[in-house]
């Protein structure tokens, strides 16, 4: 597939002397350019506004319009100010050069014609036109690059914003740490369990340090990790972590999850970590003037212990900046919460509602498990179901108990050969109901379910995509349901119900296993 040719540059050539035109014509002519011809000012002003000629050629000494006015009139038009202007005359006077220059003319080309001066000057005036519209274009996209720059640096400040939110004593330390490992460009560690926001912690160090006019480069482990550990993760190719170095000479190249590398990787990571600082040392340009931030969810000591980081890497790392968890600074969450809906409801489009003050409570009473990803995602689903001034958080979102698609599971009212029966609360439903759920192919739960509103049949035509809902035996693992629009099939033998047609937790010979889709 060849790639498609420029048009040729158009050239207007306007004079009331047809020989004049006709030598312009002879001169330019078979040289690749589109040429127009005009006899008047008039003319000219017509052909531009439809032809918006790269180059025009303009006798200055017309009857009616002369070319001074002509060219007044073309600097003036929206479609004819950005043409080229050369001036074609007899006149020696340099007074009427510069006249024409201020006008907004290029050059002058002295008439009785020489035809290697009008090709060099054509020449050399296309070839600047043609580099001010590169020049141009290229401009109009460094300042698109530059807004989306602007835009994902004030996203990435926000997320640092609300990891630093509130006046908790777990909070002050946490400002005083990273204002005190800022002034260093020792490698860091990061450490803190996971949804803590790792990565703004590492951009809030690279902008309070020295570094802060350059980039932060990020980069997740895990496309670097070994394919036969990390197969069910990998999505594509990506660049190793080792190339990243140049991109972020001067600035901050963050590492995220360093417990997924693989050992070799480790290995030749803690040999540039040592390099670095040796280069600081010394002051020898040998390495790219980097500083290395790395992070892992899980306590470093322990995955050393357990072999996924080993200990040179460690110790080629110096500096270690802890974050607590969520449920330590409980007391920030009135002023954190609201930040964060606020930022969210920006982004949707919408006035942020008020947090109430009994979802306020129930923020505060819960433990986080998943720290401030689980905070963003709770406030981001109560915000897409809300339409009013008031926020209500539901129980649904923070309570502990077994979900089932739109259901949580509260309490357990009976069990038997066709099956378990739970009590389930629906997210968008005031009241509880029952609903026994039994394995597909088994005739007689079938039977027995019969055609009751309230029944649904793994598997069966009458599980509605709303009201599927999975009834575990007590002594398995609560994790398998069903419901739309995502079908991931996510089942595992265990998991699945047992006792169909017998009190045994074991399913009878025969019996169609059937997968759970995921909601």
């Amino acid at each position: 597939m060849t790639a498609e040719r420029a048009p040729a540059p158009q050239i207007l050539l306007v004079d009331d002397n047809a020989t004049n035109l006709q030598v312009l014509y002879q001169t330019l002519g078979g040289q690749g350019y589109r040429l127009l011809a005009a006899r008047s000012g008039k003319d000219a002003l017509s052909i531009a506004q439809r032809a918006a000629p790269d180059l025009i050629l303009l006798d200055v000494m017309m009857p009616e319009m002369d070319g001074f006015e002509t060219c007044t009139r073309l600097k003036a038009g929206a479609e004819t100010s950005e043409c080229a202007v050369i001036f074609l005359s007899a006149v020696t006077d340099p007074r009427e050069k510069v006249r024409g220059l201020e006008l907004g003319a290029v050059d002058f080309i002295n008439k009785p014609f020489q035809a290697e001066e009008v090709l060099a000057r054509v020449r050399t005036h296309l070839t600047i036109r043609d580099l001010q519209l590169q020049l141009r274009r290229r401009n109009e996209e460094l300042e698109h690059e530059l807004h989306v720059a602007q835009e994902l640096l004030r996203e990435a400040r926000d997320r640092s914003d609300g990891l630093l939110l509130g006046d908790s004593a777990v909070v002050v330390r946490l400002r005083q740490a990273i204002q005190e490992v800022a002034r260093s460009d020792d490698a860091l560690l990061i450490s803190g369990p996971p949804g803590s926001d790792h990565e703004a912690a590492a951009r809030e160090v690279h902008h309070q340090s020295a570094r802060s006019a350059r980039a932060i480069i990020c980069v997740s482990c895990l496309s670097d990790a070994p394919a036969s550990a990390t197969s069910l993760y990998r999505t594509g190719t990506s660049a190793g972590i080792f190339d990243m170095f140049p991109l972020a000479e001067g600035g901050t190249l963050y590492l995220e999850g360093i417990q997924h590398l693989a050992r070799d990787t480790q290995v030749v990571l803690a040999q540039r970590l040592r390099a670095l600082d040796a280069s600081r040392g010394s002051g020898s340009p040998g390495e790219p003037a980097v500083r290395v931030i790395v992070s892992t969810t899980r306590d470093v000591d322990d995955e050393i212990a357990a072999g996924r980081v080993i200990p040179e890497l460690r110790r080629a790392i110096p500096r270690t900046l802890d974050i607590a968890p969520l449920r330590a600074r409980l007391e920030d969450l009135p002023t954190l919460a609201p930040h964060i809906l606020r930022r969210q409801a920006e982004r949707a489009g919408r006035t942020a509602p008020v947090i109430a003050e009994e979802s306020l409570t129930r923020l505060q009473s819960y433990r986080w498990p998943g720290n401030l990803r689980e905070l963003r995602n709770v406030l981001g689903s109560a915000l897409a179901a809300s339409d009013g001034p008031i926020l209500d958080i539901g129980e649904h979102l923070l309570d502990n108990a077994v979900r089932v698609g739109s259901y949580s599971l509260t309490e357990q009212l009976g069990s038997g050969g066709m099956g378990d029966v739970w009590l389930g609360k629906h997210q968008l439903l005031a009241r509880r109901r029952r609903r026994p759920l039994v394995p597909a192919g088994c005739a007689d739960a079938r039977r027995r379910v019969g055609s009751g509103a309230g029944a649904c049949v793994v598997g069966g035509a009458r599980a509605g995509p709303y009201r599927r809902l999975k009834l575990l035996a007590p002594a398995l693992s609560p994790v398998a349901f069903t419901g739309p629009p995502r079908r991931v099939a996510i089942w595992r033998a265990r998991e699945l119900l047992a006792g169909c047609g017998t009190r045994s937790r074991r399913p009878a010979r025969g019996t169609r296993l059937v997968p759970y889709l995921a909601e």
